[in-house]
């Protein structure tokens, strides 16, 4: 697929609009397009916070059992439902195989990366050769800038804009 193969999404909805024969503002493009996604069984591999449990919630006009609409995924996205079983499995070897760990086992810790690249590549259209899964963003943004940033004297300063994501601002 090329670049002029990709609509813009305001393009894309009105093509889907008009393929699924509702108007994009209803409740039924919406449901419309639930539908026809290819990653829908996802959403229940994730555990969703009740309303009842998050702090904020006036439980006198929303539902306290009902899932909350979570937004959240530039900072903590949503806990996976297998999450638990394999940090026990890793907690477990680090207790039966100290550094060790880093080497054997069912997922080596020096080379963890390697288990998520091709998944990784396939989530994005890419060559597993072409992605890397890497550390926090505020741990990449400083292991980018430790090798250019060099100080002095007259130049000492990083500037960056008025309100940016907070891992921009501490790295």
């Amino acid at each position: 697929m090329s670049a002029n193969d990709y609509l813009l999404p305001q393009e894309y909805f009105r093509k889907m609009s008009q393929e699924s024969g509702f108007l994009i503002e209803t409740q039924q493009f919406a449901e419309y397009l639930q539908n026809i996604d290819e990653l829908k069984y996802i959403r229940q591999e994730f555990h969703y916070p009740k309303n009842k449990t998050l702090h904020g919630v006036d439980l006198n006009i929303i539902n306290g059992e009902d899932e909350c609409i979570y937004l959240c995924g530039n900072s903590l996205g949503l806990c996976p439902k297998s999450l638990r079983s394999i940090i026990d499995e890793e907690i477990t070897k680090w207790q039966e195989c100290g550094v060790q760990g880093h080497h054997y086992g069912k997922r080596p810790w020096e080379h963890i990366d390697a288990f998520v690249i091709d998944q990784t590549a396939s989530l994005v259209g890419a060559k597993p050769i072409e992605v890397v899964s890497m550390d926090s963003l505020t741990t990449n943004l400083h292991l980018l800038m430790v090798p250019f940033y060099r100080p002095t004297l007259s130049r000492h300063k990083i500037l960056f804009e008025e309100g940016c994501f907070p891992s921009d601002r501490v790295c």
